[in-house]
């Protein structure tokens, strides 16, 4: 666990290359509730929510030990990530949650999305 780190994953780097190599104009990990990925300018924010902690309903897989420690633990998670998006969205924000999966296999298709919704 102490290999887990919330900020610059794999994943975060990818995202933030494309993004900057498509000139979008970008921040990593702003200072807002929730704590987004990316804020993307004007008014989107980006969460890319990992497979495993977020429970995918593609490829999130249960955890093997301690179940009854981590399956509330991933309930809390997708509830938690409900009402946070709820929250901003009421605030303005247009809110953008994409799966760890989906920036690793296409992350091009992360930045149309993003173009989409500045545009």
């Amino acid at each position: 666990m102490a290999s887990i780190h919330s900020k610059w994953s794999r994943i975060d780097r990818k995202a933030h290359g494309m993004l900057k190599s498509a000139k979008v104009k970008h921040r990593m990990y702003p200072d807002l509730p929730g704590s987004p990925d990316v804020l993307v300018y004007p008014n989107v924010l980006v969460f890319m929510d990992g497979c495993f902690w977020h429970s995918c309903p593609r490829c999130g897989r249960p955890a093997k030990s301690r179940l009854r420690y981590w399956m509330p633990k991933m309930e809390r998670n997708r509830d938690r990530d409900k009402r946070v998006s709820k929250s901003l969205r009421k605030q303005g924000w247009v809110v953008l949650r994409v799966w760890e999966h989906e920036v690793t296999s296409n992350p091009r298709k992360l930045v149309e999305r993003v173009m989409k919704l500045i545009a």
